[in-house]
């Protein structure tokens, strides 16, 4: 799983590279082998044991790539980055290096960094606004843009003196092409990578003119280096594959924009678990909007969320009744329309409870018993795919008429509706219907229900519920995990070159790539929990619950199993 034989560093820089291009690394294998974060997880802790600046670089990259950079091959890389740390000076270890990468690691997981680690960073400064590797030796173009990175991160203000100033020397270091040197003086792709995700996290965009020389741009200057083979040439000569390969990967997050840390699928997730264990109630529910009573299609939802990530809802107790326990007491009344008896039936086989005798009710046949001559389950759409779901959930056939019924419901423009207009949710719940009915995913249906939402998604990679619309067209993070499981469950990959977009010229820094499930990690507050909007900074319960199975990548209808992102962050209980 290692790049270049046994150089640790060299594979760290790649999982950074696959991370930023949403490449997932975790699950590159060559023929028969393993993965690279396998190959990291035997190499933690000799590798950490070099200083902070390895372990919390390792740190980044395993977040990046959806681990746990707490139990990396039994080594808990952030503890040893806390134990580096020195009170009185703010110090991690002893080098600039070490500074940045362990400020970098820590934000990784949300974790805050104590005010006197970011003074010290500033007060290694140099008089000439740049940071160097170490005190005491000349400043470089590299560790200023880490530095600005690791600042951001802990949220330095971007107006601050010492951002100022070190935005003054990267502009005073600037070559004429628009590239940045590295320590030789020449123009160098690491070096203009780390200056260009400097830029970024400051919010300056690397292609507007102020950071043009000779009507070029950092990226030309970026690309003017790549080889014929789409490496980058390293510092020294292009035959030397470790320089070659460490510029290539470190080339990488800066042609996607992207900038340290990255956010990773595996922290989200258990941070959002987290945060909903100390939001569910006492009687065993959920609520669907902070601070309320129960209900049970928040409950439901929640079910699927805690069922996806491996674990039994069975065991989630406060005050000793479960979430099951609630659903138990709500069948009478929520069994009364046909979708929500299938979306229940669906909570039911999640928590691996028998759907045909749940709280003295049979569940399959409620919805077997409500298929019409026709082809259709219920009385209207939701009926239908929730009943069609509800089925394969419980390993029964799906009559072909109602396949035939579903795609027959398909508008125009190729998505579906609840009688209001298509929109991106309904779409994406008939495509998860579509899926487990056995429609191929090159079929007419799904090629146009994908045109139609590429047509809906936002230029920040997220999706509204639809557009236009009076009600404002702003990406929303129950939208964006809804269409997230529609796309996989018709086997797209939501982090592919397909599903990127970028800002417009006159919305923001144009050269980040964005996709629809960066964007939902974007969702994400500090306390764990998911809001609705960007405009919406409150925590969202109904975000939180559906934000987890998309992020742990499991379309309807969700199983209970055990969850490897990369390493057990959640595993099973019994």
């Amino acid at each position: 799983g290692s790049f270049f034989s046994s150089e640790v560093g060299l594979t760290v820089d790649a999982v950074l590279a696959g991370a930023a291009a949403g490449a997932r690394p975790e699950n590159w294998h060559v023929t028969g082998g393993k993965s690279p974060l396998d190959y990291l997880a035997t190499q933690a802790n000799a590798y950490a044991n070099r200083g902070p600046a390895a372990a919390g670089k390792l740190a980044v990259a395993v977040t990046a790539a959806g681990g746990d950079p707490a139990a990396l091959g039994g080594v808990d890389l952030l503890e040893k980055i806390r134990h580096s740390y020195q009170p009185a000076t703010g110090q991690y270890g002893f080098s600039n290096w070490d500074q940045v990468w362990s400020i970098l690691a820590l934000r990784g997981v949300a974790e805050s960094v104590p005010l006197t680690a970011t003074r010290h960073l500033k007060s290694t400064q140099g008089n000439d606004g740049g940071w160097s590797f170490a005190p005491g030796i000349p400043t470089d173009v590299d560790s200023t843009g880490l530095a600005l990175e690791a600042l951001v991160s802990a949220g330095e203000p971007i107006t601050s003196t010492a951002i100022v100033q070190a935005l003054n020397f990267l502009h005073n270091q600037q070559l004429p092409g628009a590239g940045f040197p590295g320590n030789s003086g020449a123009v160098s792709a690491n070096s203009i990578a780390y200056a260009v995700q400097g830029l970024i996290a400051t919010g300056q965009n690397p292609l507007e003119n102020a950071w043009k020389k000779d009507n070029k741009t950092s990226l030309d200057a970026l690309i003017a280096l790549q080889l014929s083979n789409g490496s980058f040439a390293g510092i020294t000569d292009p035959n030397d594959l470790p320089a070659t390969l460490q510029a290539t990967a470190q080339a990488i997050p800066a042609l996607f924009g992207r900038t340290f840390p990255l956010k990773g699928r595996g922290v989200a997730v258990r941070q959002a678990l987290a945060w909903m264990r100390t939001h569910q109630n006492t009687d065993g529910g959920f609520p669907a909007f902070p601070a309320q009573a129960s209900d049970l299609g928040a409950t439901l939802d929640a079910i699927f969320a805690i069922a996806a990530a491996g674990q039994n809802p069975d065991t989630w107790r406060p005050d000793g009744i479960s979430p099951m326990d609630f659903t138990a007491t709500k069948v009478a009344s929520y069994t009364t329309r046909t979708n929500t008896t299938a979306k229940l039936l669906l909570a039911v086989v999640a928590a691996e409870h028998d759907p045909s005798s749940f709280a003295g009710t049979d569940l399959i046949a409620q919805v077997t018993r409500s298929y019409t001559t026709t082809g259709q389950y219920g009385h209207n759409l939701s009926d239908h795919a929730w009943s069609l779901l509800a089925l394969d959930a419980v390993h029964r056939p799906i009559p072909r008429p109602a396949l035939e019924w579903l795609k027959a419901q398909q508008q125009p423009n190729g998505g579906w509706d609840m009688g209001f207009g298509t929109d991106t949710n309904t779409t994406a719940l008939a495509l998860q219907a579509l899926a487990v009915a056995g429609e191929p995913v090159n079929s007419t249906a799904v090629l146009s229900a994908t045109h139609y939402l590429h047509g809906q998604q936002n230029n920040d990679g997220g999706f509204p519920y639809t557009k236009p619309s009076a009600f404002g067209t702003d990406s929303d993070a129950n939208s964006t995990a809804n269409v997230v499981q529609g796309l996989l469950a018709i086997k797209q990959d939501p982090m592919s070159s397909t599903w990127m977009t970028t800002l417009t010229a006159t919305e923001a820094i144009t050269l980040t790539q964005y996709d629809p499930e960066t964007r939902l990690l974007a969702f994400q507050n500090t306390t764990g929990a998911f809001r609705f909007q960007a405009n919406d900074p409150g925590d969202s319960p109904l975000a939180t619950y559906q934000a987890v199975p998309a992020l742990l990548e499991r379309p309807l209808p969700v199983m209970r199993q055990t969850v490897r992102l990369y390493l057990p962050l959640v595993t099973r209980n019994p």
